[in-house]
């Protein structure tokens, strides 16, 4: 078996037609499947959107299930703020447009795409609703704006009668009319026809990419998560006590964006019903069923070639100097943020470089600069709404020429920066705080007398130690042309 021979994929889970072949089944993955997880955090690049892709695959081959889909990627947030409940404050007054939105995905997914039910003048109403109001093939996006279009309101006949079970009105003289009803009264009038409802069937729904639109510090889009989460909970408790319908969210959140609503007390009543993405570097005395990399890794060498059980070991020659302690994997991983995506980028980069048979580490050398490139691309695009001037802060390393320095010398040449001393006036801030955001986000770490360096992410509960020098992350400092190792 070749190094240069081995499919390591598409760097993006959506549209990668061999990820069902490949995807390593983690610890806890069938209880994502099962519905006891319904939420899926990690930080970008750890799988959240290959767990969902992978989800979708299985569901497509069970004819008892059906899916629908929502993503914030271009989503109107605008016209959804619009739309919010103004008798209500906070995350409440968005929680009944958010509902809507999901139900109607959901009831799309129940008339068009599963043929099973048995409640065949239910479903027949339902379809009656979204035919006589055109939004049958719309998307959530689709439909907010349509929502916005008629003043929040929709002509409702077919569903009256289940409306009338739930707030009551004069049916004779309702049943004789087209009546324009608010979005949040056919909410009530489909969860009543949801409970008559009998079927087999199970619905799943998936929200990803709800990063697409959030901005650190913006409190309203905050709120909006919030909101969101908490219609998730509100139908799903719906669901499970008064219907006898199957309906399984899984809802993807990066992990930077989940921390910022530690604060709410909403999220401490998830904690049983979140799977956290947390990979592990390990590779000795790893089994295949541990939540590591290497699993990830052994599971695309063995599709490369199945008629032979290969491993990582089999397609590396660890020709690694003594001065590189843990070998070519672990000169590797020490590059990366403990994420599969890096892992195989930095692996699909070496490729490139074409080695004769073995990966070696004259291979891994050369093609660090290309990934450092690619590395600081990617965290720009996860840390800038929360640090715009991270940059600024980064090149620091760059200006002192080697990626270690104390922290009274990093502060001196950060307040030399306009750009840097601006921004934290205009926000009420200290380098302190700069810091300690760069280390959140583990693009800096601690390192003491000793040489024994602390990240963010090989830690989760590790803090920043403000006595301590500072270090740059590895997988910075060639893009930077820095040393991070002495001969």
């Amino acid at each position: 078996m070749r190094f240069v021979d081995i499919e390591w994929g598409s760097s993006e889970a959506k549209g990668d037609s061999n990820l069902k072949d490949y995807f390593y089944e983690f610890p806890g993955f069938d209880m994502i499947m099962k519905g006891s997880y319904r939420y899926i955090i990690g930080r970008k690049g750890t799988g959240k959107t290959a767990v969902i892709e992978v989800v979708k695959n299985k569901v497509d081959k069970d004819p008892l299930a059906f899916y629908a889909e929502m993503s914030l990627k271009d989503f109107p947030i605008t016209i959804l703020k619009e739309l919010r409940d103004k008798g209500f404050e906070g995350k409440a007054q968005y929680v009944p447009v958010w509902e809507f939105l999901i139900l109607s995905q959901i009831c799309r997914t129940i008339i068009y795409k599963d043929n099973g039910t048995s409640s065949i003048e239910s479903v027949d109403d339902l379809r009656r609703f979204y035919e006589d109001n055109d939004i049958e093939n719309l998307s959530a996006t689709q439909t907010l704006s349509v929502m916005k279009e008629r003043n929040s309101k929709f002509q409702i006949s077919g569903l009256l009668k289940y409306l009338q079970a739930t707030i009551g009105f004069d049916k004779k003289k309702s049943m004789t009319m087209m009546m324009d009803i608010h979005y949040q009264k056919v909410s009530l009038a489909i969860k009543e026809l949801i409970k008559t409802i009998d079927t087999q069937s199970i619905y799943h729904i998936f929200l990803d990419e709800l990063d697409e639109e959030f901005k650190s510090g913006d409190k309203s889009n905050k709120t909006l998560i919030l909101s969101l989460l908490r219609a998730v909970e509100n139908l799903n408790t719906y669901f499970m006590d008064c219907t006898s319908v199957s309906f399984r969210p899984l809802v993807a959140l990066r992990s930077d964006i989940y921390n910022t609503l530690q604060d709410d007390n909403d999220t401490n009543k998830l904690h049983d019903f979140i799977f956290k993405l947390d990979w592990s570097i390990n590779i000795d005395d790893t089994k295949d069923t541990d939540m590591s990399i290497i699993n990830i890794i052994n599971r695309r060498i063995v599709f490369s070639d199945a008629k032979n059980n290969h491993s990582w070991s089999d397609i590396v020659r660890d020709d690694a100097p003594d001065y590189i302690k843990g070998g070519i994997w672990s000169y590797i991983t020490a590059r990366t943020l403990t994420r599969p995506r890096d892992v195989i980028k930095y692996l699909k980069i070496c490729q490139d470089k074409n080695p004769i048979y073995d990966l070696s580490f004259k291979n891994v050398e050369s093609a660090e600069s290309s990934y450092s490139d690619w590395f600081y691309n990617e965290i720009r695009n996860e840390i800038y709404a929360h640090l715009p001037v991270w940059d600024e802060c980064l090149n620091v390393f760059r200006e002192i020429g080697y990626f270690r320095t104390t922290k009274d010398e990093f502060i001196r040449r950060i307040l030399a920066r306009p750009r840097v001393n601006k921004y934290l006036q205009d926000n009420g801030k200290v380098v302190d705080d700069l810091i300690e955001q760069l280390f959140n986000f583990s693009l800096v770490g601690n390192i003491d007398d000793k040489g024994r360096w602390s990240f963010k992410y090989k830690d989760d509960d590790a803090l920043w130690n403000n006595k301590a020098d500072l270090i740059l992350h590895f997988g910075i400092s060639k893009k930077f042309r820095l040393p991070t190792y002495r001969r």
